[in-house]
């Protein structure tokens, strides 16, 4: 006869065992939670550490922001001359002057580099040795070069002009044209856009957008994310406006850091010095090469 403790005894072994199971599956699930909250708690500080390191990099963007973004480094071990819009122009003007009775001018615009120019081959044996150093490792510049190193000038600009040499009685000068051309520039930072009209040098004023962003996070205030969420915000506001008002002008030319103008309608030139004064000389920035 089969008694009824019998099963009851069994059945209690068995729960006593899944109550073993269920302590060592609660332990282990316990190290796993505790392992976890120490990777969270890791990368918490990770991401605060991130977060600083963010906010520096950003504050030392503003503080450089008024510094030409992007600006090539060819040729700064040389000596340079800030030149003036009307003393580039007067320069200009003579080079376009001259004349040769033989094709032994040679005139070259670049903006990246010689050696992305065609027939460099060529380029080389129509120059000296010393007027090739002057150029092979320079960037945004336009140069002229008279017959047997009569006179050479070279000079460092925005990056509107081609990529391109030529061998000819006289100079095109093509710079020119650009000069002589109408178009807006819009000179962006984070909370202020300036926008002008420029032809050959003579400009005014079009517009200017002005909206309040905030640099610095106060005690007490919103947590680092919220803070830096918020200013992305009136960053983004700032520079949706400005697209706005860019929307119905010509041939826009811009200037400021590169992370605020790329979805910006306009032909990009690099950066600018906001503590020097808006004009010709700030949008064209001429610098002519020290012999």
């Amino acid at each position: 006869m089969k008694l009824p403790w019998n099963s009851y005894k069994k059945k209690i072994e068995e729960l006593e065992q899944e109550i073993e199971s269920l302590k060592e599956e609660k332990h282990s699930l316990k190290e796993r939670l505790d392992a976890e909250s120490e990777r969270r708690s890791r990368l918490a500080t990770k991401k605060q550490e991130a977060e600083k390191k963010l906010k520096k990099t950003r504050q030392r963007l503003e503080e450089t922001e008024t510094k030409e973004e992007g600006k090539d480094r060819s040729g700064e071990d040389r000596e340079w001359e800030d030149l003036e819009f009307n003393e580039a122009r007067k320069i200009l003007e003579a080079l376009a002057s001259v004349k040769s009775p033989g094709r032994n001018l040679v005139e070259l615009e670049s903006r990246s580099g010689v050696s992305d120019m065609q027939d460099v081959k060529g380029l080389k044996n129509s120059l000296n040795r010393s007027q090739y150093e002057k150029v092979r490792d320079l960037e945004r510049f336009v140069a002229f070069f008279g017959c047997e190193g009569l006179f050479e000038t070279v000079i460092k600009c925005r990056p509107f002009t081609e990529t391109r040499w030529s061998l000819d009685d006289s100079f095109s000068v093509k710079i020119m044209e650009f000069m002589e051309e109408r178009k807006h520039w819009a000179l962006v930072s984070a909370n202020r856009t300036r926008i002008f009209e420029e032809k050959n040098g003579d400009y005014s004023a079009v517009e200017e957008i002005q909206n309040r962003v905030e640099k610095k996070q106060k005690k007490g205030g919103y947590s680092q994310d919220r803070f830096e969420r918020k200013r992305e915000q009136q960053i983004q506001r700032h520079i949706d406006e400005t697209e706005e008002a860019l929307e119905d002008l010509e041939n826009v030319k811009i200037l400021g850091d590169r992370r605020l103008c790329e979805d910006l309608d306009g032909e990009y030139l690099g950066g600018f010095d906001s503590s020097r004064k808006a004009g010709p000389s700030l949008f064209y920035r001429f610098r002519r090469l020290v012999e």
